[in-house]
């Protein structure tokens, strides 16, 4: 029991600890993690977290055009777009994206298609596993379509969560909750023996 409880705190905790510092919306944590359970026979329990990259759409990105519009995206993916007045050029400058609370980055490569929630850049992730987009810059074909293009993504709950900006924080709390289960647990189990 001591150890199930901890897991459920310790899932709490991670929630917190990724909110805290990153700016991933509720709703992707709330199914990311995974808790297995001890049993008598067996006294080990996992929290899981998935590894799955989260698109840069989450992100609530920001889209500009060489100061001509700019369009946002709330947490709920509704999008609005504000013109600017006096320039005629149409060059997108990027895509503004904010992982890290407080740390805005400018993919200046990315861009997003109007009424659609993706960021996307010309160009492809490696096959490799090593998890390295490799953008390209001219037409892959002289007509037609021009691909490949990839939708973005980035960290994943669980690499936003096993690093040093969370971690450390969120094991000292699970430790110290698990001491704190262990320590009611012997101390009922031996109040139960003392009376019999």
């Amino acid at each position: 029991a001591a150890i199930n409880r901890t897991l459920t705190s310790g899932r709490v905790e991670g929630v917190k600890g990724i909110k805290n510092k990153y700016n991933i919306k509720r709703d992707i944590l709330d199914t990311a993690f995974k808790i297995k359970k001890a049993t008598s026979a067996v006294q080990i329990g996992e929290i899981k977290a998935s590894s799955k990259a989260i698109g840069l759409s989450h992100f609530q990105p920001t889209f500009s055009f060489n100061k001509r519009s700019t369009t946002k995206y709330n947490k709920k993916g509704v999008g609005s777009t504000r013109l600017h007045k006096g320039t005629s050029a149409q060059f997108g400058q990027g895509v503004t994206i904010e992982i890290i609370k407080g740390q805005k980055k400018t993919i200046p490569y990315a861009f997003m298609i109007s009424g659609k929630m993706p960021v996307f850049a010309r160009g492809k992730y490696e096959s490799s596993g090593a998890f390295a987009f490799i953008q390209r810059h001219k037409r892959a074909a002289v007509s037609g379509s021009d691909s490949p293009i990839s939708s973005l993504t980035n960290i994943s709950v669980y690499s936003s969560l096993v690093n040093n900006r969370v971690m450390p924080a969120v094991s000292i709390k699970i430790n110290a909750k698990l001491q704190e289960r262990m320590t009611h647990e012997l101390t009922f189990r031996l109040s139960r023996m003392q009376s019999q």
